[in-house]
């Protein structure tokens, strides 16, 4: 068959796959330009929607005041 060893996760590997859940969250300015897309494409990037300040590529036009990101911690946490 060709293989001589099996391939065996690592001890950081297996502490890995005890955690039933992993979360990533990829959140800038371009998630609010196009149906909560958050990629940067020629679609979404650098583009100004009606409700928005200034273009998705402009910082200043980037003031979330609702934005409760203690709260997307706390729902992680208690999945």
């Amino acid at each position: 068959n060709g293989l001589t060893r099996v391939p065996r996760p690592t001890a950081a590997q297996l502490r890995y796959q005890r955690h039933e859940i992993a979360a990533l969250i990829h959140f800038n300015m371009a998630t609010f330009q196009k149906d909560g897309d958050p990629g940067c494409t020629k679609d979404n990037w650098n583009t100004k929607q009606p409700y928005a300040v200034g273009p998705s590529s402009d910082p200043k036009s980037f003031n979330p005041t609702k934005l409760n990101t203690t709260q997307w911690a706390e729902v992680m946490q208690n999945l």
